[in-house]
């Protein structure tokens, strides 16, 4: 401890250091009439005195600008940008006693003439953006987003990638933490899919992609992806209705209602979502099973899955302003997700002569019951305009499932006559409470510098009940073998101290974040199972750095490093050893004995304006998480563990947004990977080399009366990780926006997955005398349309600076 607080105080003193006398500063932001940043708008700084021109600068992708190194004097500014009336301020004056002056949101007009034609263009930010420590991806210039859920919306999300199962990885890193305005959903696999497929696209602002987090956000994922949603906070009321029906294989529609009341002091919000999520897949497996003959024995099976249900999501909640600089918030928010869940599924068994041996039917009916309730109390006190500030958050959030299954299983011989009939039945409540505490201090200093420091607390407690039936004579009996009770208990108290500064051209940030876990899990038995229990306590400290050098004073290059370490916690259902059934020949389950995986991740960047970025990277995992794959006795059982050895990637990434013509803007994003992986789950160790690459096209046009079109793809490269082997795969979806009612409403049309092309196909390899192939059908082809309208006034809006809260420690661990 004496040396971490060593490290702490070493690190002020560094921020100090940097730090010389103040010199004066003028900054602000440069907004259109819809409250948005406008990119490259022009702002030059005048002499009063004499008009000469002091300095000029141009508003970076966020609309922020900053005018540094000033002296003592009165002064006025001026900002334009095409399709946009002038603006020009009153004069001011910077002296001892006047150091910082800080502009309120500059609001740039349309120009007359040409309002329809200029402000959509010079107004729209561009698809990618790119900071020092993320990438920001513009929600709205995807027009295909607006008639998508959150989950497609990420699917499309240049860099991400959603699998199968709905786990969301980023640049070929799994373990991502995904947040909603800076606020963990405690949510992963299934329950994370599913919570945000119900979020419609439209209802988003952007994407923040950090693949090297600071030392600010938790150290419990590899990387995070911040979904920042749409906030419309103006005196009255105001709001935004939106409606969609899709047609696939079948029907599925999600509707929601936000509505903001802002009076003097207070402000007033809710939210609701209504989703009704009709779905069907179809997996295939063939699988080959070698006993030393020369022709094996097969199996191929047929599941067809359908999933029916609807999820109820509300949201409430209110900001007090106590005073100038005090402000105190109350969050509530309540989820409900009942479906019914049907698996129809065919087994033909051959033998080593090719003969057929027997027809296994049979289905898994289930019906389930999940509602989570969380609630969030925030204060933020601002001691000064030069951004002194201090923050504290208190989260509790409680989580309810329950799941009840039956799984019939007929067994016939090929004159189908039935030779065996079970029928197993099995009981699943679960319940998850989560308390946390977090408070964070930011301390502006002289010459662009800041320090940020912080504390954190985190107390978890899960508890999983299995309980399975045989159904014998009528008669339901405890199946103990597989019944049991699981308790886990994990607490993680963290500080961090994070510093800033900037030069003329360099900009350096450095971090450390100490974390202290403590975790045990009892899992209790009983007649058929022994009781065991389990604990773990480590300390980490986790540095990282940003390293930025702008080429030139326009800003035009910009090359970045960065370098960070992270532990990749497993989420709480990856340690519950209960068997989860796909059906009677298909199981997964969670491993105990699970490590958390140590990450090291390095990026280089070279950026030229927003048009064109580079990024390379470097990442190692020790003890990196696989899904290792058991065949016993014809039966497939999955389960996570770690590797024993490690696994290291080098990629790049180029991006380019291409304005082709004045209507038409291009986006593409390509991404190289090399993959080598040393050791294994199962013996004999392995060594593999492999390489994959990705690609996806954004095409825009804008034209004439408030039409819009996107014409897009993307493409996924052959993907191997250790026993799986995925071919590739791709898909083209087009999309058409119409603005309506003097553009406060709009519809739109999108035909998702044109071809159908969108299937997976995968091998199960390193099995004992098996082969498995494996291919997945899904609903994705389909037509979408939907319409949104935006009520009360958009001018002058603010957005909400309270983001991050204490709900940042099991960000995306939770699954059901």
């Amino acid at each position: 401890m004496k040396s971490l607080l060593f490290i702490l105080l070493a690190g002020l003193l560094l921020t100090f250091s940097f730090a010389p006398a103040a010199a004066q500063t003028i900054n602000g932001f440069i907004k259109d009439q819809q409250n948005e940043p406008v990119p490259g708008a022009t702002i030059t700084l005048y002499r009063h005195s004499d008009s000469t021109v002091v300095q000029r600068k141009a508003a970076n992708g966020q609309g922020k600008f900053e005018f540094t190194a000033l002296s003592n004097g009165t002064y006025f500014l001026k900002a334009t940008a095409i399709g946009n009336k002038d603006y020009s301020s009153t004069q001011f004056r910077l002296d001892e006693s006047h150091r910082v002056v800080a502009f309120p949101a500059i609001i740039l007009l349309p120009a007359k003439g040409n309002q329809l034609k200029e402000v959509v263009v010079a107004a729209k930010r561009p698809l990618i953006q790119e900071d020092i420590d993320r990438t920001i991806i513009n929600v709205d210039a995807m027009i295909s987003a607006s008639t998508s859920n959150t989950l497609d919306v990420l699917g499309k999300t240049p860099g991400v990638l959603v699998a199968t199962d709905g786990s969301v990885s980023l640049y070929g890193r799994g373990g991502v933490l995904v947040l909603i305005d800076g606020r963990s959903t405690y949510l992963s696999g299934q329950d994370l899919a599913a919570y945000l497929r119900s979020l419609p696209g439209g209802s988003l602002d952007k994407i923040e992609l950090m693949p090297n987090p600071s030392a600010k956000y938790d150290a419990g994922s590899s990387a995070i992806i911040n979904i920042v949603l749409k906030k419309n906070r103006v005196q009255g009321i105001n709001g935004s209705a939106y409606l969609t029906f899709d047609q696939g294989q079948l029907p599925r529609s999600f509707n929601s209602l936000n509505v903001n009341y802002l009076h003097q002091k207070l402000n007033f919000f809710s939210g609701l979502t209504y989703y009704k999520n009709d779905t069907r897949s179809e997996d295939v497996f063939n699988r080959s099973f070698f006993t030393g003959g020369a022709a094996p024995a097969s199996s191929a099976i047929s599941n067809v899955f359908d999933y029916r249900g609807h999820s109820l999501l509300a949201r409430t909640g209110m900001d007090y302003a106590a005073s100038k600089r005090t402000a105190f918030g109350l969050i509530a928010s309540l989820a409900e997700r009942p479906h019914h869940d049907r698996v129809a599924y065919t087994n033909d068994q051959y033998g080593a002569s090719g003969a057929l041996d027997s027809v296994a039917r049979g289905t898994s009916n289930g019906d389930f019951t999940w509602r989570q309730f969380s609630s969030n109390l925030n204060f933020t006190h601002r001691f000064n305009d030069a951004g002194k500030e201090l923050s504290a958050d208190l989260n509790y959030i409680y989580y309810f499932s329950r799941a009840g299954q039956q799984i019939p299983n007929q067994v016939y011989l090929p004159n189908g006559t039935l030779q065996r009939n079970d029928l197993a039945l099995y009981f699943l409540p679960s319940g998850k409470n989560i308390y946390t505490a977090k408070v964070d201090y930011t301390l502006p200093l002289p010459a662009k510098a800041k320090l940020e420091m912080g504390l954190k607390s985190s107390f978890v407690t899960n508890d999983n009940e299995a309980n399975y039936f045989k159904v014998i004579g009528g008669q339901n009996i405890a199946d103990n073998g597989r019944s049991n009770h699981f308790i886990y208990r994990e607490d993680v108290q963290a500080a961090y101290i994070n510093s800033r500064k900037e030069w003329k051209n360099l900009g350096v940030q450095f971090g450390l974040r100490l974390e202290a876990t403590r975790s045990s899990g009892h899992q209790l038995g009983n007649a058929g199972v022994t009781g065991s229990t389990f604990t773990n306590s480590y300390t980490n400290v986790f540095p990282s750095v940003f390293l930025q050098y702008k080429l030139d004073n326009k800003n035009n290059q910009v090359i970045g490093l960065s370098f960070a370490q992270r532990l990749i916690r497993p989420n709480y259902q990856q340690l519950n050893p209960f068997l989860t059934y796909v059906d009677n020949y298909t199981y997964s389950s969670g491993n105990p004995n699970l490590q958390p995986v140590r990450n090291e991740h390095m990026e280089m960047t070279w950026r030229y304006r927003q048009l064109l970025n580079i990024r390379m990277a470097y990442d190692v995992q020790k003890n990196a998480q696989f899904d290792a794959t058991h065949s016993l006795n014809g039966i497939f059982i999955t389960q996570p563990d770690n590797l024993d050895g490690s696994s290291r990637m080098i990629g790049i990434r180029p991006s380019l947004m291409l304005p082709v013509t004045t209507a038409w803007n291009a986006n593409l994003y390509l991404s190289f990977e090399q993959d080598m992986t040393t050791g294994g789950l199962l013996p004999p160790d392995q060594h593999l080399t492999i390489y994959t690459g990705t690609a996806n096209l954004i095409n825009n046009f804008s034209f004439a009366h408030g039409w819009s079109a996107e014409i897009s793809g993307i493409y996924v490269g052959r993907q191997e990780r250790l026993q799986r082997i995925t071919d590739p795969r791709w898909k083209v979806y087009t999309a058409t926006k119409k603005k309506i009612w003097k553009g406060k409403g709009a519809v739109e049309i999108l035909f998702e997955d044109v071809f159908h092309s969108w299937i997976t196909n995968e091998t199960i390899t390193g099995l004992a005398g098996v082969k498995s192939l494996h291919r997945n059908t899904q609903d994705t082809q389909g037509i979408f349309v939907a319409l949104t309208y935006n009520f009360g006034n958009e001018l002058f809006a603010r957005r909400n600076k309270h983001q991050d809260n204490a709900a940042d420690a099991e960000k995306g661990r939770i699954d059901q």
